[in-house]
């Protein structure tokens, strides 16, 4: 955040002295442009003034004196007028002679050429020219007056240009120094409107794995900050749920796995006391042995009390896969009992494991033989729903070409009922299918 801050500062500082800059030169060119329309304003107005004056001069001089026509009639008296003004003046005869001059051009001679300013004084009437080089530049209007003299009214150029050179370096001065009261202004600003945000990615960084439930404090003031937080608030939404269903995903595969587990457990401790051979099994005794093994592992009461004759061909470790799955469902969702039924009919073998808990409802008879789908219900218990126990169930039997599914006549709790073929039937399915 202090690297954003100092990068939007820097940028911003940047900006700003560019900014400054342009306007500067501008404001200068500007200064420079209305002081000299405020130089050639001054100028005409002064010639138009003087070339009067001197015209009267002239006029009285030429019929005064003893009445002796002389050009050159009243000059003594208008070189003191002129010698005593400030401002530097030039009076030319038609040769281009000094004729008299103020203080400020004493000793310096024409500042025009007489024959290249005449033809253009011939048309306008008055020119306006920037003469005398670079150590003494001058700003001149040259006007004509009746008797073929010329008037130089001007005003010195140093005067604009220390003027302009204040203002330059006022400026030099002025933009550094508000460029860097403004990017001082920055930070500071910067900082306080970044210190929400601050506050914010240090609470949740703290927010972690164990602690999905805690979120950003939303804040009042900004409304931009306030959706910041709202939005950061609907992420860690969805990323608590999408944890709480990997948790239960992990919990589901972990409990689906525990009863193949358990069940291939009691399959090896029976087997290595009871050995089976192939062939015609017989049906009662893998009931009775599976309802032995639930009996020490549950603190229901197991009931064996229909457990009949029967006799199935078939795996005996798949055949014992199904009892188990059936009698470890029963025993999870069980309150106290859990039944094992089994009868050999004409048309086949039936099994039946039931609970006393509380059932399965109608709607989802064939849902609960879908891979680990669970219901509401078990998703509440420690030791978790039915999972792929069932549709393996459901895999095994329909092997053989049995079938599996839940009674729906049946009361006070579940109960699940298997039917297979008669023991010739399930050989010569056997042989058709290579097993």
């Amino acid at each position: 955040m202090r690297r954003l801050r100092t990068r939007v500062t820097v940028v911003a500082t940047v900006v700003a002295v560019a900014i400054m800059s342009l306007a500067a030169v501008a404001m200068i060119a500007v200064q420079q442009r209305q002081l000299a329309a405020a130089v050639d304003a001054s100028l005409t107005e002064s010639a138009v003034e003087l070339s009067t004056e001197l015209e009267v001069s002239f006029d009285r001089g030429a019929t005064g004196g003893g009445g002796r026509p002389d050009c050159n009639a009243g000059v003594p008296d208008l070189a003191v007028r002129i010698l005593t003004s400030n401002r530097p003046i030039q009076l030319l005869d038609t040769d281009g002679g000094v004729l008299a001059s103020s203080y400020a051009l004493a000793g310096v001679g024409p500042l025009v050429d007489v024959d290249d300013v005449l033809p253009e004084l011939s048309r306008t009437g008055a020119l306006v020219r920037t003469v005398g080089g670079h150590e003494r530049p001058y700003r001149v209007i040259v006007t004509a007056l009746d008797s073929g003299r010329l008037v130089l009214v001007g005003y010195s150029l140093a005067d604009v240009e220390h003027a302009l050179e204040v203002q330059r370096l006022v400026l030099v001065v002025a933009v550094p120094l508000l460029s860097g009261l403004l990017g001082v202004l920055i930070w500071v600003v910067l900082g306080r409107a970044l210190r929400p945000v601050e506050a914010m990615r240090d609470e949740v960084a703290t927010i972690s794995g164990a602690a999905t439930d805690r979120r950003v404090a939303v804040p009042d003031r900004s409304v931009e900050l306030a959706r910041l937080a709202t939005t950061m608030n609907d992420m860690l939404d969805r990323l608590a749920a999408a944890a709480r269903r990997q948790n239960r995903f992990v919990s589901d595969a972990a409990h689906e796995l525990r009863s193949p587990l358990a069940g291939i457990r009691g399959h090896l401790e029976v087997n290595l006391h009871h050995p089976d051979a192939p062939g015609r099994l017989e049906g009662d005794r893998l009931v009775l042995e599976e309802a032995g093994l639930l009996r020490r592992t549950t603190t229901h009461r197991i009931g064996t009390a229909q457990i009949g004759a029967a006799r199935v061909r078939g795996d005996a470790s798949q055949l014992r896969r199904v009892i188990r799955n059936l009698a470890d469902n029963a025993a999870r969702h069980a309150r106290s009992t859990v039944a094992f039924e089994l009868a050999e009919h004409d048309d086949g073998v039936v099994l039946a494991v039931s609970d006393d808990g509380r059932g399965v409802d109608s709607s989802a008879a064939e849902a609960i033989f879908d891979r680990f789908r669970r219901l509401d219900e078990s998703r509440h218990r420690d030791a978790g729903g039915s999972g792929p126990g069932l549709a393996i169930c459901r895999e095994i039997v329909d092997r053989y070409h049995g079938t599996i599914g839940l009674d729906l006549a049946h009361r006070n709790g579940a109960r699940f009922v298997v039917r297979l073929p008669p023991a010739d039937h399930a050989t010569r399915v056997a042989h058709a299918d290579g097993r």
